[in-house]
């Protein structure tokens, strides 16, 4: 088998250009289309907040893991004291070591809510019994 390397390489050059461009214009369609929500719906859009990791970070082991870590497509929905916040959150993380080194990017959708205080406790003890034990109903 007689293979024309001077065909083949440019051929794979151009496949991985392709490949990279689509992945570019896909998430900056992505980002528009999140951009254009919040604009009709009166929410809060940023392109990249990364203060959201140094406030996770003492609470989720998550967001203290690997290096490049950042948030993008920050939407925040919600009032002062009601709030939802929604991101992309990813980081990088090596392994192997020498020859066998390799860097693994992990990616996840972040959903962080902040719900006031209830007032009152909607459980109360059920005054009769349930099959010999107390049961609680929903008030």
């Amino acid at each position: 088998m007689n293979i024309n390397f001077e065909i083949v390489v440019p051929l794979v050059i151009a496949a991985a250009l392709a490949v990279a461009i689509a992945a570019f214009v896909r998430e900056r369609r992505r980002r528009r289309a999140i951009r254009s929500t919040c604009e009709r719906n009166g929410w809060r859009y940023e392109e990249r907040n990364d203060e959201w990791i140094r406030w996770l970070v003492p609470s989720f082991s998550l967001f203290d893991r690997g290096f490049g870590r950042r948030c993008t497509n920050v939407v925040t929905i919600g009032s002062a004291d009601d709030w939802c916040t929604l991101f992309d959150y990813r980081y990088k993380q090596r392994s192997g070591s020498r020859r066998n080194r390799s860097t693994r990017t992990y990616r996840y959708a972040v959903a962080v809510t902040r719900l006031p205080a209830p007032t009152a406790s909607p459980l109360r003890p059920d005054p009769e019994p349930c099959r010999g034990r107390e049961g609680i109903r929903l008030a």
